[in-house]
């Protein structure tokens, strides 16, 4: 089975490096790759009369790709012209710190207002962060999520997953007339409408449109989004942005961690982003598999997901440590050599396999024969009974 299509980029400006690595999905069970590629992105290092500004994002569509595509392009200007006086001053190397609540409205604005044009089935959630030279605005709306490491290798700031299962989303779904479903594999709910045939298992996305029939802010659907403020340090190390299908496997906790390790030892931040994509769906392909054995019906109808993940690595980010090096370098050649040694016995095992399925192969064919020759001669027995039974009469 060929590996499905994935994308890696990499670059540097405004003192900060980015990585991203994006991976397509595959029906693993029928074996194509009919379903579009439904995550998207921006990465934006330097914005147009704000050099000293950058942007990134992710985006994790549904029902198709035509929300997340649109949001990964025009995004960005949604939030800029929604209040072009202000990014007028901001150009002007003032410090953000000053119009903190005016900026927040201009996010908020530049969100509902590109929303209210979307008039889409298709919907997307988004998680992005907007950085000046003085703070980091991190922002979400659904089910991606977002955090921020600062010194002392500690998460400043999480995103909040927007989900049904939320006391006060819950609370507002219902308040605008949504109906709570429950998904029969996983027992989560997810949001639907009396008029609706299909629901959703976020609770706040842009698109959607058949889940937004009320005022803006009152939809059963909204695409208001969280916005967290960050004031930046030059102890600060790294800030990470990706879709739900890295972090339906991977705790922040852990994310954290294995980031902050491996930068100790390569600065290749596309690489990381592959390695913890490649992480993330073999734990995918475990649950699958899993789930084979107890329903195999309903495991056919699931396939792995979509998996975007961003890391922007900032002043205060862990360097390279040559002992740290060499212990990995040790590390990859005592897994090499165990792996070679595991392989080498699954080897002798297929082999021993092998041997002993034709020992019970043709243990069968002689069983099958000794049942046939037990039959035949249990019918001589009784002909020979029969012609014995027969002589006297003649």
């Amino acid at each position: 089975m060929l590996n499905p299509p994935r994308f890696k980029s990499k670059g540097e400006s405004n003192n900060l490096k980015y990585g991203l690595c994006a991976w397509k999905n595959h029906d693993w069970a029928s074996n194509h790759n009919s379903q579009p590629m439904e995550d998207t992105h921006c990465v934006l290092l330097n914005l147009t009369g704000l050099e000293n500004w950058s942007f990134f994002g992710v985006f994790d569509g549904h029902n198709g790709d035509e929300i997340s595509t649109h949001l990964s392009k025009e995004l960005i200007n949604s939030i800029l012209n929604s209040d072009q006086e202000l990014f007028q001053i901001l150009s002007n190397k003032v410090s953000s710190v000053e119009y903190e609540n005016r900026l927040k409205n201009a996010i908020s604005n530049g969100f509902l207002q590109l929303d209210k044009k979307m008039r889409s089935n298709s919907g997307s959630t988004a998680c992005v962060c907007l950085i000046s030279p003085n703070q980091i605005y991190l922002i979400n709306c659904g089910d991606s999520r977002g955090f921020i490491v600062g010194d002392n290798n500690q998460i400043k700031i999480t995103t909040k997953d927007h989900n049904p299962e939320d006391p006060s989303e819950k609370q507002r779904i219902k308040k605008a007339g949504g109906i709570l479903k429950q998904f029969q594999i996983s027992g989560k709910n997810y949001v639907s409408s009396s008029t609706a045939k299909s629901g959703l298992a976020v609770s706040r996305s842009f698109g959607d449109y058949y889940l937004k029939t009320n005022d803006q802010c009152e939809q059963i659907i909204i695409a208001e989004p969280d916005i967290f403020v960050y004031n930046r340090s030059f102890q600060d190390e790294f800030l990470v942005l990706a879709t739900d299908g890295i972090w339906d496997k991977i705790k922040n906790e852990e994310l954290k961690q294995f980031i902050h390790y491996r930068l100790s030892i390569s600065n290749h931040l596309d690489d990381l982003c592959e390695e913890i994509v490649d992480i993330s769906k073999n734990k995918v392909s475990f649950f699958h598999f899993s789930l084979y054995f107890q329903n195999s019906n309903k495991c056919l109808q699931f396939s792995s997901d979509n998996m975007t993940i961003i890391i922007v690595t900032l002043p205060g980010a862990p360097q390279i440590k040559l002992d740290e090096v060499e212990k990995d370098e040790k590390l990859n050649q005592e897994l090499e050599i165990r792996i070679k040694g595991s392989l080498h016995n699954l080897l002798i095992m297929i082999e021993n396999y092998k041997l002993l399925k034709s020992i019970i192969k043709n243990f069968a064919k002689i069983m099958i024969l000794m049942i046939y020759s037990k039959l035949f001669l249990k019918n001589c027995v009784t002909n020979y009974h029969q012609v014995v039974a027969f002589i006297p009469s003649i």
